[in-house]
């Protein structure tokens, strides 16, 4: 049967990798790192949500929307 990875990796690797999670935390509770990466979000979200809607998409939510007209 085999290990799973945290089995076989070193103690000394997993405290390593520890401490560079740590130190990566650290280094993104930064205040000037968090605007940037809000900056990023935003400006990829905005062209997201600036693209058309699919037609079939349109399509379906009419639909929806006359099946619930017709249940009322």
């Amino acid at each position: 049967m085999a290990k799973n990875d945290e089995e076989r990796q070193p103690k000394a690797d997993k405290a390593d990798m520890t401490a560079s999670v740590a130190k990566h935390v650290r280094k993104t509770s930064d205040p000037t790192v968090q605007a940037a990466i809000g900056r990023k979000l935003r400006a990829l979200y905005d062209e997201v949500a600036n693209e058309p809607v699919p037609e079939r998409f349109s399509e379906l939510l009419k639909q929806l929307a006359d099946q619930e007209n017709q249940d009322r």
